[in-house]
């Protein structure tokens, strides 16, 4: 397990992070500052995936491929397959992982989220839920010109995982995920599972070879068509 240097082994409560390159720090510097509008006390961290450098200002805190748990020949193998945007989404659960192993609560948010007010849906963690996930649509989609289609959905995946929030309980899944993450995250016209998110289907209904118990998966953030 790597050190992130700097921070304690353990810190109590809710943490946020995101992912981006070092050309798209300012995304970044907004979403982090809404989060810490909303919760002044709980840290924002953002892994910058091609950048020891500092590019980003305390009290936000930047971490490196370094920090993460996983072999740095995996992750330099990783980043010569994917492109930019590839390899963002890879480092999605690695991500988590590391998180996780210093706060009970973490959520991930892409960049170009902002946060207006407190997620209340976490609540749900650690009673009806160990990870949130945010469907695409809560309902059948009506067949007509607009997007996105049900056949849209199909090839993406039923989850925006713009959004994730989980608990330590969901660390076997994360194990999972990142497990798959290696070099099967490209995105292209005849890829069926588009970067990460299609994983997660296959996670959710148990069709993988990590079975969530009964209760685990709570859907609770709607979108509208």
């Amino acid at each position: 397990m790597a050190h992130i240097a700097g921070i304690d082994d353990q810190e109590g409560g809710l943490a946020a992070c995101t992912i981006v390159t070092a050309n798209n720090i300012r995304p970044a510097r907004v979403l982090a500052d809404s989060f810490r509008n909303v919760y002044p006390d709980h840290p924002f961290y953002v892994l910058v995936v091609d950048s020891v450098q500092s590019v980003i200002e305390a009290p936000i805190r930047q971490l490196a491929l370094k920090d993460l748990p996983t072999k740095l020949e995996l992750l330099h193998l990783m980043a010569l397959i994917y492109d930019e945007e590839e390899l963002v989404k890879a480092l999605k659960p690695h991500l988590l992982l590391a998180l996780l192993e210093r706060h009970p609560t973490v959520v991930y948010l892409d960049p170009d989220t902002r946060l207006y007010a407190p997620m209340d849906e976490l609540r749900y963690l650690g009673q009806d839920a160990d990870v949130l996930l945010a469907p695409y649509d809560v309902l059948p989609l009506p067949e007509d010109s607009l997007r996105p289609s049900s056949t849209e959905i199909l090839r993406s995946g039923m989850y925006d995982l713009g959004f994730v929030a989980l608990n330590a309980a969901a660390r076997p899944l994360l194990k999972w995920w990142s497990d798959r993450m290696g070099f099967d995250t490209t995105v292209g016209p005849f890829d069926d599972h588009f970067s990460e998110q299609r994983w997660m289907d296959s996670a959710s209904t148990g069709e993988s070879s990590y079975s969530p118990p009964p209760g685990v998966w709570g859907s609770l953030l709607e979108s509208s068509h």
